[in-house]
């Protein structure tokens, strides 16, 4: 007899029990210590993993004057401010972003590497801007540098455009320089050259404009031009002085403009006087080549007709170069609007902490 009852389970003692899971345990260790390594590993990759932090800020876009295209115009505009490498790379040095990188990548390659890390959408008059990189000091800075980059884009492109027509504006008066004191010269050594007939056919315009002889002879091409500079000045100057000839600009404008020609005036009479003792100690010098020999009596016609033909291409030479002063003035207002006011406001609507995205 066992000692056990018909229908009941074997019994085990506790040696047989302990060897069984001994067995079981031994059976398993091999995956259960398989999974231990790779818990480990992954533990210590996602440790040795950069850490990524991501800084966002949203901006509303307020346009100064009339619109400009709205939502379409802004995307434009963030596409040009951000997507050129120009700009890029200039906000890569002044925030010196990727210190360590700097002088080893090539300017491409950073490039490449600040554009993988922006993120930025239009939403109406609203930019949403979010840029991630391992270091969240940089991240934020970024941000902020983005924001002025966008800001600073469109001024510096009116800028850019203001200089460039005033600079085209003055290379335009440089060459009326030069015509202006040809004809005028021509003139001049014409009525030297026919003086008592000239004073008899037009004697209000000789005495008006007969030039001394010594002057004619004596100046330099430098000096002319710089004479004919000093009247076209004089002249315009006179006229925005004379409200009725300028009615179309405030008083503020007004001032502005006569202090720039004001400064011009004192520039150039500097400049005359500096040629003036320049042409001085070169001495006498003849008249220059192709002064006009004077006419007879006989022919008090052609003298005529040569005289008001020589005056009028002075006179025409004279209105162009004051038409091209005044589109230089209003070229002035313009660069002066550009520099010192803003075309528009940013209102920065909220500026998040710098997470870590998923």
């Amino acid at each position: 007899m066992t000692g056990r009852e018909p229908g009941s389970l074997p019994f085990h003692g506790p040696r047989q029990v302990d060897c069984g899971l001994v067995r079981r345990l031994r059976r398993g260790w091999r995956g259960r210590a398989f999974f231990a390594v790779l818990l480990l590993v992954g533990i210590a990759a996602a440790r040795m993993r950069p850490r990524k932090c991501r800084a966002e800020a949203c901006f509303q876009v307020r346009t100064q004057g009339p619109p400009d295209g709205g939502p379409s115009s802004i995307e434009r505009r963030a596409a040009q401010a951000f997507g050129t490498r120009a700009n890029v790379i200039a906000l890569i040095d002044r925030l010196r972003l990727y210190p360590q990188l700097r002088e080893t990548e090539s300017d491409a390659a950073l490039a490449a590497r600040f554009s993988e890390g922006l993120a930025w959408k239009v939403e109406g008059d609203t930019v949403r801007l979010g840029f991630t990189d391992s270091d969240a000091e940089g991240a934020r800075r970024a941000v902020q540098g983005l924001i002025e980059l966008f800001v600073h884009a469109r001024r510096d492109a009116a800028v850019g455009r203001a200089r460039a027509a005033l600079a085209a504006a003055d290379a335009g008066i440089e060459a009326l320089d030069g015509v202006l004191a040809a004809r005028q010269q021509s003139l001049d050594e014409f009525v030297l050259a026919n003086e008592a007939m000239v004073g008899e056919l037009r004697p209000h315009d000789c005495r008006s404009c007969a030039p001394h002889r010594a002057d004619v002879r004596l100046a330099s091409l430098r000096t002319r031009r710089i004479e004919a500079r000093l009247g076209q000045l004089a002249e315009v100057l006179g006229s925005l002085r004379d409200v009725r000839l300028s009615p179309r600009l405030s008083s503020a404008e007004r001032e502005q403009r006569i202090d720039w020609l004001e400064r011009d005036l004192r520039q150039a009479r500097v400049a005359l006087e500096e040629s003036q003792c320049e042409d001085a100690a070169a001495g006498d010098r003849p008249s220059a080549p192709g002064t006009r020999p004077s006419l007879t009596r006989s022919n008090l016609v052609e003298v005529e007709a040569e005289y008001d033909r020589l005056t009028a291409d002075a006179t025409a030479a004279r209105a162009l170069y004051r038409e091209a002063l005044t589109r230089r003035l209003d070229l002035e207002s313009d660069l002066h609007r550009a520099t010192s006011s803003d075309l528009e406001s940013i209102r920065v609507l909220n500026r998040s902490a710098c997470s870590v995205p998923p």
